[in-house]
């Protein structure tokens, strides 16, 4: 029932736009094509809130070849960094938008400026007609080189003494470092070969996923992003308001109810922070890295690294953020 309501009320929404979009002589020559940033979120009871914050600007650059990548731009002392978030397929009509599989209502206010309506909130994005190919270039590019490259800076002969300083310490201590390691490498083995069978069951349950089971798990993720609750917290995050103890708990609970087994399975794969659960549970809920590191009050880096880590942590071997990502999707 809910499904054919919400399916009722995507078709109602596209009746209006296309209502709405009579008339506008801009819209024959509209082409998404280009760079666009987000300017700003309108939710249902018609506040608005900007979704930037302070340094971060949402940018998505699309291609002609269905292409698009999302991310964020963070200015910091005069430079522009670029932290890779989602590049997928879209695909663009009139009235419909549909990116990385996701359907929503699509409005054209002017050649420069369109809105995308999702559950609870409609994002508006203008054209971006000031950034350079060249930065275009680099955010594509940004996709391909999840490791960055690393910098080899000019050590003096001073600071290479204090290395060789820092070196003998560290050797005076490695025997006593070794037994230590050896009692933990045999506690750590033990929990890694549990960690394994657990992550071999979830990879193997995932593949035997029948159309119906993958239905029924689509349907409470849905439920899940509709809700006034979800509506009620993306509010709040895009204000930069700190969440407290409660909060955590009521996320916990909400998570709980639409992936029953996110948080158990997590915890038995390793051993995490409350830091740690908190970036996780926050990307499960679809927020971006710079909403994150408002919202754990940490810089966007760190939340690149955290989601690096826990990757290999996992898996055993180095991954990119985005492949952390991408596993929480299936859990």
């Amino acid at each position: 029932m809910n499904k054919t309501l919400k399916n009722f009320a995507f078709v109602i929404s596209c009746l209006f736009i296309q209502g709405c979009s009579h008339g506008v002589d801009s819209n024959k020559e509209f082409n998404i094509v280009g760079a666009w940033t987000l300017d700003k979120m309108i939710f249902q009871d018609g506040s608005e809130v900007n979704p930037n914050p302070s340094g971060y600007t949402r940018c998505k650059v699309y291609d002609a070849d269905s292409t698009y990548y999302c991310v964020e731009l963070v200015s910091r002392e005069g430079d522009v960094r670029i932290l890779s978030h989602e590049a997928a397929k879209f695909t663009q009509h009139d009235t419909v938008y549909i990116e990385n599989g996701r359907k929503t209502p699509f409005k054209i206010k002017s050649n420069s400026v369109f809105m995308t309506t999702f559950d609870g909130y409609t994002e508006v994005w203008v054209r971006a007609d000031k950034l350079t190919e060249e930065k275009k270039q680099e955010i594509r590019d940004s996709f391909m080189n999840n490791n960055g490259t690393t910098l080899s800076n000019y050590i003096s002969n001073e600071q290479q003494e204090k290395e060789k300083s820092k070196f003998l310490i560290i050797l005076g201590s490695l025997v006593a470092i070794i037994i230590g390691g050896c009692i933990y490498l045999v506690i750590t083995l033990r929990g890694k070969r549990k960690a394994q069978k657990e992550l071999q069951a979830i990879m193997d349950e995932n593949a035997s996923h029948t159309t119906e089971i993958s239905e029924k798990l689509q349907q409470a993720e849905n439920d899940l992003f509709g809700s006034d609750y979800y509506t009620s917290l993306k509010k709040r995050v895009m204000k930069g308001d700190t969440l407290k103890k409660a909060d955590w708990d009521e996320m916990s609970a909400q998570l709980k109810e639409a992936f029953p087994k996110f948080e158990s399975r997590l915890s038995s794969l390793c051993k995490m922070s409350d830091v740690e659960m908190q970036v996780c549970m926050l990307l499960k809920l679809r927020f971006s890295p710079s909403e994150i590191a408002t919202v754990i009050v940490k810089d966007a880096s760190t939340i690149s690294s955290i989601r690096g880590r826990l990757y290999q942590k996992v898996f055993g071997k180095k991954g990119g953020a985005k492949d952390w990502d991408e596993f929480l999707k299936g859990l």
